[in-house]
């Protein structure tokens, strides 16, 4: 294993006492040892350098000898076996100490003050995997935000900089996962929107936060958070997002009585995804899998059948990974009374296999009071909860 943990070690030897040795890491952690006295020279003194020499060889550990300090007496030898046997138990004892887990902080739980929810009746956001699925019923409709994965906005940056002129806003999803080989590119991207007037960027995991902080964006949080407290809500607030998605694990019950540090949202409409893939699902089905995705975008071959009959959709996402996706739609627009009730700032209508003809069906069902029968729709954990 490669030495890795810089360390710093300190021996001590004088005449008629113990010889000393102890070793410090960066993070404040600290092991001593101690062996027998040094005899007195006979023929020649042990040197510092030659005591260097042995604390120095840490390998086959993952301890990197970066400072030895070392107080030597004169006209004392100290063996080369006590030195290694006294390097050994210390940094076997370092090991052992970093493996203990923190000190965690005790005391009597204090709630924080209850928030006032969201008073007006929540607004619209709606989430697109592709620029195909916009038509015009969709846009003439205003939603608050309209949110489109990273690629497909800097692929269509053009025609997404003339609908903003036209008062529409937009953002940005960042991939559930981006390797940090393929950061570079993002944040070319990201340079890219910024200079096009896009300010909007949404984050689908926690490590995204501090790489994307200091970029100017105003930054929303998407499902992958796993947000089910209020306490979640507070310190992402502290860690610079001004809006979130609730997870679609929690019921209603629960979500009226958070107390929403932020503008919050849930997924009322679509596809909830199951799972992501690192590999990709469809390279063996259908058309195969191609890099330009024009293969494996979507459509009737990349789905999953389970023995009922149920057909699971298969999206694919950024660097062919393979998102599954439920067989039924989520849908929640017979219970508006409900959910205005929650104090959420948004409800968000996620659009995944839809194209524009059944996106505008979608949107006029929700804006229409007449009834509107979406098929086979499952409503999620909302109305019950985990079990």
């Amino acid at each position: 294993e490669p030495p890795s943990v810089p360390v710093e070690l300190y021996f001590t030897a004088k005449a008629g006492e113990e010889m000393s040795l102890a070793v410090t890491d960066r993070e404040g952690n600290r092991y001593e040892t101690f062996g027998q006295p040094a005899e007195p020279a006979i023929s020649r003194a042990t040197t510092e350098e030659e005591v260097a020499a042995s604390l120095s060889k840490t390998g086959g550990t993952v301890f990197k000898a970066e400072k030895v300090h070392i107080e030597l007496e004169e006209g004392l030898r100290a063996s080369a076996a006590a030195l290694n046997a006294m390097r050994r138990q210390c940094l076997e004892g370092l090991a052992l100490v970093r493996r203990q887990p923190p000190k965690r902080k005790t005391g009597d739980w204090q709630p924080g003050l209850k928030r006032l929810p969201y008073e007006s009746d929540p607004g619209f956001i709606y989430s697109f995997q592709s620029v195909d699925q916009l038509s015009g019923p969709i846009l003439s409709s205003k939603p608050d935000m309209i949110w489109l994965p990273l690629r497909e906005i800097t692929a269509h940056l053009p025609m997404i900089r003339a609908l903003m002129e036209k008062g529409l806003r937009f953002a940005a999803v960042l991939d559930r996962i981006t390797f940090d080989s393929q950061w570079p590119l993002v944040l070319e991207r990201l340079r890219q929107l910024k200079e096009s007037g896009l300010n909007d960027l949404v984050v689908t995991n926690l490590g995204q936060l501090p790489l994307v902080e200091k970029l100017d964006f105003t930054l929303h949080g998407d499902f992958g958070l796993n947000i089910m407290n209020s306490q979640s809500v507070k310190e992402l607030r502290q860690m610079g997002l001004s809006s979130c998605t609730l997870s679609f694990e929690m019921n209603l019950a629960q979500i009226r009585d958070m107390s929403l540090g932020m503008d919050s949202q849930i997924i009322a409409y679509g596809r909830l995804p199951l799972m992501i893939t690192e590999n990709c699902i469809t390279k063996r089905h259908g058309d195969g899998c191609s890099r330009d995705g024009r293969s494996c975008a979507g459509g009737p071959n990349n789905a999953i059948n389970d023995k009922t009959g149920r057909s699971f959709p298969i999206l694919r996402e950024e660097h062919c990974r393979s998102t599954l996706y439920n067989a039924e739609k989520l849908w929640l627009a017979d219970k508006m009374d409900e959910l205005e009730g929650l104090g959420l700032r948004w409800l968000r209508l996620n659009f995944t296999t839809e194209n524009p003809k059944e996106v505008d069906q979608v949107l006029s069902a929700w804006n229409n009071p007449t009834p509107f029968d979406p098929g086979s729709c499952t409503r999620g954990l909302y109305l019950r909860g985990l079990e």
